[in-house]
């Protein structure tokens, strides 16, 4: 049987995120939106399994989730050959007599690159944000809907031992404010590519252009009285895998080349409190927070008035749910591109 159409962009978006989480629920007994507490809780890195044996939870999950993969037709091929890279044969093989075997393919790479995330360790996949309620500074509040892809805790020996209150929007190293956890947010966004000059595009896209980040860290720092969200960012899921994590200042020299990802300084230059002047003394990562709550609010203030101006845009019209009212999809390709 021939394929009708190429698969949506969501389809392979699902299979990354899900065949991520059906790892993590297998090894770490951490379901789709649950959290696991993090005392004693350590990376997948260092919990002594072979890169083999991970690869076959993986495998197994994509396996029932993704029978189409089992077909002829070239749009199979092509498809297996990216998620798993293995033809036909060799799936076909592995189906009928599952074994441990190195990791290829996107999902092979994506397994790769979570092990060099030694001390950055899941304690919630697919958090529901369901019933969250966001307040700025200036009194104004939103209630949130959706889910955070993954979050992390960095572990560090005096965890735990901070304030039980929730972390101050304006909290900077100086602060008299300390932290019990060190949280990091991540998105996972499935790419074509990217090639060398393009590494990082989509992150840096999330970080300036979008909203979801900001929201996911605030939103994560008030259900959780004592973290301190320290970065944010994407996990490109590409022919390899990117973990690019934007960080404060405050914590960029424990973070870099430790385990947590490709650290970027991005908003160091772009971001400070709307009440300083030059010489500004707070957090930038925090400024840029509060910026990105700001712009989230006058958002959905402008909607709330009526003033809602379409902006199409391939990537944004590919995810857009309602791109069938507005019909301006096919002028930029945001209807039909898999990714």
């Amino acid at each position: 049987e021939q394929q009708d159409e190429d698969l949506d962009a969501r389809i392979r978006g699902d299979l990354v995120h899900s065949s991520l989480a059906a790892l993590f629920e297998n090894v770490f007994s951490l379901p789709e939106r649950t959290e696991r507490s993090s005392v004693g809780a350590t990376s997948l890195a260092n919990m002594g399994c072979s890169v083999e044996d991970l690869f076959v939870h993986i495998l197994d999950y994509v396996g029932h989730r993704a029978p189409w993969l089992e077909r002829e037709d070239a749009t199979a091929a092509q498809r297996r050959h990216d998620l798993v890279g293995l033809n036909r044969k060799s799936w076909m093989d592995w189906l009928a007599s599952p074994q441990p075997m190195q990791p290829s393919g996107r999902l092979g790479n994506l397994l790769l690159a979570e092990l060099e995330l030694h001390n950055s360790i899941p304690i919630a996949i697919e958090w529901s944000l369901n019933g969250m309620n966001v307040a700025h500074p200036d009194g104004r509040t939103m209630d949130l809907t959706g889910f955070i892809d993954r979050v992390d805790v960095f572990h560090t020996p005096d965890s735990e031992e901070g304030d039980s209150t929730v972390a101050p929007l304006d909290w900077s190293a100086d602060s008299t404010w300390t932290p019990k956890r060190l949280i990091l947010i991540r998105d996972i966004k499935s790419v074509d590519g990217p090639n060398e000059a393009k590494i990082g595009d989509r992150h840096r896209k999330a970080l300036f252009d979008e909203l979801q980040l900001g929201l996911y860290a605030r939103s994560w720092e008030i259900a959780h009285p004592g973290d301190l969200v320290i970065g944010v960012g994407i996990s490109e899921v590409g022919s390899f895998t990117n973990h690019s994590l934007e960080v404060s200042p405050a914590f960029v020299e424990l973070l870099e080349e430790n385990g947590a990802g490709a650290i970027t300084t991005f908003t160091h230059d772009t971001h400070r409190l709307p009440d300083e002047e030059s010489g500004a003394s707070s957090d930038p990562f925090r400024a840029w927070l509060r910026e990105r709550l700001t712009t989230a609010f006058d958002v959905a203030d402008a909607a709330n008035s009526g003033r809602v101006h379409a902006t199409p845009e391939e990537y944004v019209c590919t995810w857009c749910r309602v791109k069938e009212a507005c019909g301006l999809a096919p002028l930029v390709g945001g209807d039909s591109t898999w990714n």
